[in-house]
């Protein structure tokens, strides 16, 4: 959760250009998510996030695409006999 007093809070225009990223990016990540995982936002007469819950997001996606990368290995093939 955003504390709105004791984070910074930044539009998502703002952090989409702090990150360099478009903003339909963030907007996106903020809606729909990234592998189930949503960007926390507030509204302040605008969506906002913070620099906090952009790192978790980032951090929580990340971490999610590792477990299912890794889960999605499959084991190394053994030659065919013939």
């Amino acid at each position: 959760m955003i504390d709105y007093f004791e984070d910074e809070v930044l539009s998502l225009h703002q952090a989409a250009d702090l990150m360099g990223k478009a903003y339909p990016t963030l907007y996106r990540w903020a809606t729909t998510g990234v592998c189930g995982i949503k960007l926390k936002t507030i509204w302040d007469g605008r969506l906002c996030t913070s620099r906090k819950c952009l790192q978790e997001f980032l951090q929580q996606v990340s971490e999610n695409r590792s477990r299912t990368l890794a889960a999605k290995r499959l084991p190394p093939r053994e030659p065919a006999s013939r």
